[in-house]
This record gives C-alpha cells, sequence and structure tokens, in this order.
C-alpha cells in the first residue's frame, strides 16, 4: 500500500488516453471505487476533450458525496512529456498536444491541487506498488496500445531523468529504415508494435489472402474487409489457429524483444511487466520476444529477468495516478 498515506485520504485519479479516458476514486491500498470511462475523440481538440474530463470526475464525486470530504487532490495520467512541475502536458503526439496546461484546468474546474505524470510512468508505479511488479528494486513496464510507452524503477525509486522524460522506450529506433513514427522520427518501436502498426499488418494480411484466394479466420472476423483489421481480431484470429496473423505478432514481438534486450544490457531490470490493449496477444506476442532477449542480451541479465504481463490492466494508470497524489514518488 502507499504506506505514508493515511486511511482516511481518498484521491481521484484520471487516464486520459488518445483513444479513451478513465477515471475513479483510489485510496491508499490502490483500490477504486466509482470507476468510469467514456471514448476520447481526437478530433474535438483540448479544451473540449478536458471539459469531458472534468465532468466525468465531478460524476465520480457527487456517486460518493460522503467521501467528497475525504479527496485530497486528482492525480492525472497523461499521454507524452509531462512538465510536473507545471503539470503541463509538452507533447503528446498521439493526440497532437503541445504545451497544453492539462493541470491548471483541471484544479480551476474542481477546485482541487493537482499532480500529473506521464501515463505509463504512473501505471509502472501501480505495478510497482500493488501488481506485477511488487518486491522489485529494479523494474521497466512498457505499455503497448495505440501508441508505446515506458516507465522505470531504479533502485527502488521511480526513475524520471533530469527532464522529466526518461522511460521512452516506444522511440527507440529498432529498424533502421523502419516506417515513420508519430515523433517525427521512423523505425520505432512503436511504429513496429503499436496498435495501428498491428492493424497495417492486418490489412497487408487480408490483401495477401484476397490476392492469393485463400481464406483466414482473421477474414472472416472482419466481414472480408482489410479496413476493419484491428489488433485485436489479430490476436482473436492467432487463437483461432491463423499462421499469418501469428507471424505478424511474431514479428512485433521480435522487434519488441530487441528493444527489451538493450534495456536489459544496458540496466539489468528483476522484471519487465508488458501491459496495454495489444499485450492482450499474450504469449504470441511476448514468446517471441522472450526469445530474442535469450538471443541478445548478454548472460547476467538474460538470465535474471522475468517477462509477465500486467496484473492491473486497464486500471493501471488511475490506481497510479492516484498514489501519486497520496504518496510522494
Amino acid at each position: 500500500m502507499v504506506t505514508n498515506a493515511p486511511p482516511d485520504r481518498l484521491a481521484l485519479g484520471l487516464d486520459l488516453g488518445a483513444s479513451h479516458m478513465a477515471a475513479a476514486l483510489v485510496d491508499g491500498a490502490g483500490t477504486l471505487q466509482g470507476w468510469r470511462q467514456r471514448p476520447v475523440d481526437r478530433a474535438l481538440g483540448p479544451q473540449a476533450i478536458l471539459g469531458q474530463a472534468t465532468e466525468l470526475l465531478r460524476n465520480i464525486l457527487a456517486g460518493f458525496p460522503e467521501r467528497a470530504r475525504s479527496v485530497v487532490g486528482v492525480g492525472l495520467g497523461l499521454p507524452g512529456l509531462v512538465d510536473r512541475a507545471r503539470n503541463c502536458l509538452l507533447f503528446a503526439p498521439n493526440l497532437a498536444w503541445r504545451d497544453f496546461p492539462v493541470g491548471e484546468w483541471i484544479a480551476a474546474a474542481l477546485g482541487l491541487p493537482v499532480r500529473s505524470d506521464n501515463d505509463v510512468r504512473l501505471a509502472t508505479l501501480a505495478e510497482w506498488l500493488f501488481g506485477a511488479g511488487r518486491g522489485c528494486s529494479d523494474l521497466l513496464g512498457v505499455w503497448i496500445g495505440t501508441g508505446v510507452g515506458g516507465g522505470m524503477v531504479i533502485g527502488g525509486r521511480l526513475f524520471r531523468g533530469p527532464g522529466d522524460s526518461a522511460g521512452e522506450i516506444g522511440h527507440l529506433t529498432v529498424a533502421e529504415d523502419g516506417p515513420p513514427c508519430s515523433c517525427g522520427s521512423r523505425g520505432c518501436l512503436e511504429a513496429a508494435v503499436a496498435g495501428p502498426a498491428l492493424a497495417a499488418g492486418g490489412r497487408a494480411l487480408l490483401l495477401q489472402a484476397a490476392t492469393g484466394g485463400f481464406a483466414s479466420p482473421l477474414g472472416d472476423l472482419c466481414g472480408g474487409d482489410p479496413g476493419r483489421a484491428t489488433a485485436r481480431l489479430l490476436a482473436i484470429a492467432a487463437a483461432r489457429g491463423d499462421r499469418g496473423a501469428r507471424e505478424v505478432l511474431a514479428r512485433a514481438g521480435r522487434y519488441l524483444g530487441i528493444a527489451l534486450a538493450g534495456y536489459c544490457n544496458i540496466c539489468n531490470p528483476e522484471r519487465i511487466v508488458i501491459g496495454g490493449g495489444v499485450a492482450g496477444a499474450g504469449e504470441y506476442l511476448l514468446e517471441p520476444a522472450r526469445r530474442e532477449i535469450a538471443l541478445r542480451a548478454m548472460p547476467v541479465p538474460r538470465q535474471m529477468v522475468r517477462i509477465v504481463p500486467s496484473q492491473l490492466g486497464g486500471s493501471a494508470v488511475v490506481v497510479g495516478a492516484g498514489a501519486l497524489v497520496l504518496g510522494e514518488y
């Protein structure tokens, strides 16, 4: 639990993502109450999206009037580079936001103090305190969804770096001449393994199937329309025996393993926690990554590290955002 948080203190935690937002009340044991979520329409722009976020948070408070007085602040998990001192989202490539004062908006709307951090760093904090990373002093968290983000625990402390930008493993180059990435570079891990990249792999697979005149479970799931391919449907098709879908996921897993092997060689973590929607592909993604680590990592870090799935799943960012307010991290 958050050991320096009195049991009667609560926080509001908000996970503001590129495709959805979620929020809940969080206590010092990482327990959630009043969970709510809604989709995010990136085309609306920051003001409208933050208006929806404050409405979501107000609705949670209204649902627990007897506990509202115990809420001491709001924790924000934001999808990009964050200036924590100003509670400002400096750069969110998958939202196309730059230098936007998210915390100022939320604080003014709710009249509560706000703390903010990168969403995946907070998910890693939650897994370290309450989930798959408990008991570790050195941990990497990797969340794979619309993008790819990372969080680091080194020597028993959440590591941010001097510019609060440490952990951006999604923008590690894994293919020199690979596809362009939303960050402006190319060949990044995110461009190879995130949801949009897997959906593109699924579309290519279906077009190949149509040209070759053979059917596939993915084609059945998509109703024959390549444009409907998603990472989730690709994982379902793989589970149903679709060899092409398994190869698309295996290729992504190999790129993931290349990045993780490099991290292992540099930081020698005890555990790597993999989360996010794309992690729902499970061993079709993780086993190729493990094989790549076995090939590329040095003997000591290779033998020590364990690659495990997230325990907290989709609630990790909200739990971590609450812990950020209730503890000293």
